[in-house]
This record gives structure tokens, sequence and C-alpha cells, in this order.
């Protein structure tokens, strides 16, 4: 038997590859990741690059870069971000380390504002899709914002439905 760390795998992966014989290990980390081409690590199917670390685990080499530009190891819960969203990009000026994956998600999130507006300050609707100023839209709770039309239109029609099929309103 030989054992893999994967990273980011649940428990019941790494159990699955743990109990692997080596030669079905050898074929299931060969579908989860591609050699490259100069013989230095792997690309996973989500495009980031990883490579031995010299004691037979592997480490993505985006935290590699990170590390050595800070000169330790990163925070435990620390995450880096690729700021043009190639993840085999990994210079140092196109990673920004984040402190928490909740800083993570809001520089994902206010980049697609930004590309869908001009605006990384806008916030989505939930119902009709479309960006605008925080202003003009209500919170609806659990990270909802909506336009006030929207959700009125939005409980119209549930309200319809539900009096056309005879449900209690």
């Amino acid at each position: 038997m030989i054992q893999l760390l994967v990273r980011g795998a649940g428990a019941s992966a790494k159990r699955h590859i743990a109990e692997r014989p080596a030669h079905s290990l050898k074929c299931y980390v060969e579908h989860i990741m591609k050699k490259r081409p100069d013989g230095t690590g792997a690309v996973t199917k989500a495009g980031y690059i990883s490579i031995s670390n010299g004691t037979g685990k592997f480490i993505y080499e985006h935290v590699r870069v990170a590390e050595a530009a800070i000169g330790r190891q990163l925070p435990l819960g620390a995450q880096v971000h690729h700021v043009d969203g190639n993840p085999a990009n990994n210079t140092k000026t196109n990673l920004v380390i984040c402190p928490d994956q909740k800083y993570h998600a809001l520089l994902h999130r206010r980049t697609r504002a930004y590309d869908a507006c001009g605006n990384a300050n806008y916030l989505i609707c939930t119902y009709c899709g479309k960006y605008d100023d925080p202003e003009k839209l209500i919170f609806n709770g659990q990270r909802a914002w909506s336009h006030s039309d929207c959700r009125s239109r939005h409980r119209r029609s549930i309200y319809q439905e539900r009096k056309a099929n005879g449900k209690s309103v």
C-alpha cells in the first residue's frame, strides 16, 4: 500500500485512496493529475500545479511561492488567491495571501461584480441576476440581496401559483 496526501480531499476520499493497492493508486493519481511536460510535478484537473516537497507529499506551487515570499509557512487557515484567475500563473505579483476563506470569497465576489458591471462594490439581485448599487437593494437574509420590485414579483408569482393549485394561501 502507498499513502498519498490529497489536499482538500475529504476523509472518505483519503480513506478511499489509502485502501488502494499501489498499481491502482498510480492509476488514480494519473486520473486526477497530469504530469507536467518538464517532469516537475503535475497539473490537477482544476489547473493548479502540484509539486513534490521531497518527502513524498505534494504541495501546490502557488503555496510554495507565497511561503517563499513571506519567508515562512502560511498561517493556519490562510489561502492563496490568484489575481488573474489563472491557477497556473504562480508569479509573486499574481498571488494574494488571504487570512481566511471568508476574505478569499470576498475577493472572488468583488472580482465577479467588477467584471460584470465595472463596480466592485455592487451586489447581485437574487431574482433578476443584475448587479446594482447596494443602496437600491434590500437584504433578504443569508447573504441574499434583491430589488424590492423583483422580490415582490417573485412573491406574487408564488401566491398566484398556490392559488391556482388550490393550496392554502
